[in-house]
């Protein structure tokens, strides 16, 4: 993204109207070599793409969604669970739900 921290309203609406290709991920794996940072998406399991990000738009990016993250938070109240988190406390639930 370039040096504005968001982009503006306009320019996320007609890049949702238009064909500009849309995924949704509920997971993913990261890894890294010695020039970029490669994001594997996962939706229900299933590899669905692969983003590939130089350095410094992956720290700009993990920036900027942190930030979101944060407001999102500040603003409703609640404290979004991250995936390790929810996977520790399912487990947890499970552990304690079996006979001793």
């Amino acid at each position: 993204m370039s040096k504005q921290e968001t982009p503006k309203p306009d320019i996320m609406v007609q890049a949702i109207n238009s064909d500009v290709p849309q995924t949704y991920a509920n997971g993913f794996q990261i890894s890294f070599g010695s020039a970029d940072v490669a994001l594997l998406l996962q939706r229900n399991g299933q590899n669905v793409e692969i983003l590939n990000l130089s350095f410094t738009v992956a720290k700009s990016l993990a920036e900027i969604l942190s930030k979101v993250v944060q407001d999102i938070e500040s603003t409703t109240g609640m404290n979004i669970k991250t995936t390790h988190e929810l996977t520790r406390a399912l487990e947890s639930a499970r552990n304690d739900d079996q006979p001793k």
